[in-house]
Formats: structure tokens, sequence, C-alpha cells
């Protein structure tokens, strides 16, 4: 007796399976194919090294760069007038003008003095432009409040020509209580506008003390 007298259809059907299975199965890889797919796939992975590092160097490049324009700029705001604590004035309000602070001629700074007591601060400055100075005042930057010194808002600059130094007196009164005060002080022109906004301007600065 055969298998398929056997079994019937079943034995039939089974090797019907098989034979599909063999076609559906796909060819095997050969040795010759493999090594072409590595080479492949290892030219891609060296195509991304070199993208990556020329990226890096750009980067770097870049930020190099832009440190070296910050530092320039640093620089180039730094510049101070030699011997002096004034800084250089940047933008004047008037080409070539210039002022430069000589001395304390009156009340040092964090001299002794009583309360409620008037004294005259007297500066020196000189005019280390090429413009005359013509109606121009010191303006009051600091407020007038009841534990400060007391003095007038503006104070007149005697007309001034280049290379002369010229005296500049502000009367002030000091409070009713014990501490430090300091007034600051810029010049301006009849409008109120500052002739040197980017220069430190003048002050005065004592220690107001309470005597027994």
């Amino acid at each position: 007796m055969s298998i398929k007298d056997a079994f019937g259809e079943s034995v039939e059907q089974i090797l019907k399976y098989i034979e599909l299975d063999r076609k559906n199965k796909p060819a095997p890889i050969l040795p010759v194919q493999k090594t072409a797919v590595k080479q492949l796939i290892s030219k891609d992975i060296f195509v991304y090294v070199i993208i990556i590092f020329l990226m890096s160097v750009i980067l770097v490049g870049m930020i190099k760069s832009s440190d070296h324009k910050y530092n320039i700029a640093t620089v180039n705001s730094l510049s101070l007038i030699p011997g002096s604590e004034r800084k250089k004035p940047l933008q004047p309000l008037v080409v070539n003008d210039n002022s430069a602070f000589i001395m304390d001629s009156t009340v040092p700074d964090n001299m002794m003095v009583p309360i409620n007591t008037t004294y005259n601060k007297i500066w020196r400055i000189k005019n280390t432009g090429k413009v005359t100075w013509l109606n121009r005042s010191l303006l009051r930057l600091t407020p007038n409040t009841e534990n400060d010194c007391k003095s007038a808002p503006t104070i007149s600059i005697p007309n001034t020509y280049p290379g002369e130094m010229v005296d500049i007196a502000v009367s002030f009164t000091t409070p009713d209580i014990p501490g430090s005060c300091r007034v600051d002080w810029k010049m301006i022109n009849t409008d109120g506008t500052l002739f040197f906004p980017k220069m430190d301007g003048l002050f005065f600065q004592v220690n107001v003390i309470q005597l027994d």
C-alpha cells in the first residue's frame, strides 16, 4: 500500500505546501553581496563623520570671531583720562568740547562737618577743549530731600576760554541728623541739556556729625 493510499489527500496537500514554501523563501545572500553591503555602509559612515567634522570647525570659528569682536568693543569703552578718576567723554554735546577736573579747593571729600551748618564748596576745573564756555551751569542731580545737604538746584559757571581754569562755588547746608551726605552735579546749557553725558560730573561728599 502506498503513502497516498494510506493517508489520502492529506499527503498531497502537505507536499503542495512544502513546494510553495520553497518558492516564497528569499534567495540566500552570497558572500560577495554581503561584502558590497558592508562597503556601502562604511562609505555612508565616513561621509557622515566628514560632515560632522566640517560643521564643528565652522561653529568653533564663528564663536572665536564673536568673542574677538566683543573684546575689542569692551576695550574701546574703557578709555580713561590719565591721572584722573573722571572718564573720557565719548559723545560731548559740542564737537571739540572737553573738560578736566583739577582739584577740590575747599571742603575735601569725607570731611567731618557738624549738623545744620552752611559751607562753601569750591571745585577747580579746566576747559581742555577748543570751545569757549558761555552761559553754562551746573545742575544738581541729587534730590533735595530732608536728610540730604541742601543747596541751590543750579550754579552758574563763569565764561571760560579754551585752556583756562575756572573756580565754581556752591553753598550747601548740612541736615539736622548725622550721616553721610553726597551731592552730584553735571554741566548743562540754557535748555538743561547735558554737555558731557558720558563723563563723571562734579560732586561733594561730607560726613555729618553731632557735636556734644
